[in-house]
C-alpha cells in the first residue's frame, strides 16, 4: 500500500521505499500514521506535564520559604520617638 503521512509523524526520517507499520482508518486506508506515532505518546506527555507541575509547586513553595525566613530576620522598625511600632 502506498499512502502519504501526515505533516510531523516523523515519517520523514525514514528514506522513499522503507518499510513501516502503519495504522489505518477501517473507512478509508488512505489515512495512515505510523505504529510509532500512536503508541505511548499520550503517557509521555502526561509524564512530562507532572514534572512540569511538580517543579513549579516546589519552587514556588521554596520562594515562600525564603520570603517567610527574610521577614523574620528583618530588625523591627523603629518610629522617631523611638518605640517599637
Amino acid at each position: 500500500m502506498v499512502a502519504a503521512l501526515p505533516a510531523g509523524s516523523g515519517g520523514g526520517k525514514s528514506p522513499v521505499g522503507t518499510r513501516l507499520t502503519v495504522r489505518y482508518r477501517a473507512d478509508d486506508p488512505q489515512v495512515v500514521a505510523r505504529q510509532s506515532d500512536v503508541d505511548g505518546g499520550a503517557a509521555a506527555v502526561g509524564t512530562a506535564a507532572a514534572a512540569v507541575s511538580a517543579l513549579a509547586l516546589l519552587t514556588v513553595a521554596a520562594l515562600a520559604t525564603l520570603s517567610r525566613a527574610r521577614q523574620r530576620a528583618r530588625p523591627a522598625r523603629q518610629d522617631p520617638a523611638g518605640t517599637t511600632p
